[in-house]
C-alpha cells in the first residue's frame, strides 16, 4: 500500500490497521506528555504560601526573584502578576520519566514508498500501564508534536520524553 492510499482509507480502517500494529509491537516510542494546569493546586500555593514554599517555586524559574523576596513571599507577602505568572510557570514543570498527563506515542506504519507514523494516546492507567487508543497518522514525528503544541488550549503544555 501507498502512503497515499494509507491516508485516504476511512478513518475506521485506519484505526484498525494502526490498533492491530499496536497489539504485535512491544517497542513504542514515546514522543511526549500534555499536562494541565492545576488550578486548584495554583490556588493553595497563593493561599498557603508558607507551607507551599510559593516563593522557592517562583525563584525555580525566575532566577531574578532574589532571597529576600523569595522570602517574603513564603512568609504571606502580596505576589505581583509577574510573580504569579512565574508561578504558574513554576507549577507546569515537566517531570523527569513522562507518564503523566496525556501520553503520545508512535509505531512505524511501513508502506511501499515510505513509512507514516501512527500516534497513540492515552493516561496512565496503573504503573507502567497506559491504556492506548489510535490518535491519528502522521508523515513525521516533528508534525505530530507540531500538531499537538499547535492544538494546546491555553491551560496546557507539552513536554518531549
Amino acid at each position: 500500500m501507498l502512503t497515499s492510499e494509507l491516508f485516504d482509507l476511512p478513518a475506521e480502517e485506519i484505526s484498525k490497521i494502526a490498533n492491530e500494529l499496536l497489539e504485535d509491537q512491544s517497542d513504542l516510542d514515546l514522543i511526549g506528555y500534555i499536562m494541565p494546569f492545576d488550578e486548584y493546586e495554583y490556588e493553595e500555593m497563593i493561599k498557603n504560601p508558607n507551607s507551599n514554599e510559593t516563593g522557592s517555586v517562583i525563584k525555580s524559574v525566575y532566577s531574578e526573584l532574589d532571597s529576600v523576596r523569595e522570602d517574603e513571599i513564603n512568609n504571606g507577602a502580596k505576589i505581583s502578576d509577574l510573580e504569579l505568572e512565574y508561578l504558574k510557570k513554576g507549577l507546569i514543570e515537566p517531570y523527569d520519566d513522562g507518564l503523566h498527563g496525556l501520553n503520545f506515542m508512535t509505531l512505524n506504519i511501513n508502506c511501499d514508498d515510505g513509512v507514516v507514523l501512527a500516534a497513540f494516546c492515552g493516561h496512565r492507567e496503573d504503573i507502567g500501564v497506559i491504556g492506548w487508543g489510535f490518535f491519528g497518522l502522521y508523515e513525521s514525528r516533528d508534525d505530530l508534536i507540531e500538531s499537538l503544541k499547535s492544538n494546546l488550549d491555553s491551560n496546557e503544555s507539552y513536554f518531549d520524553i
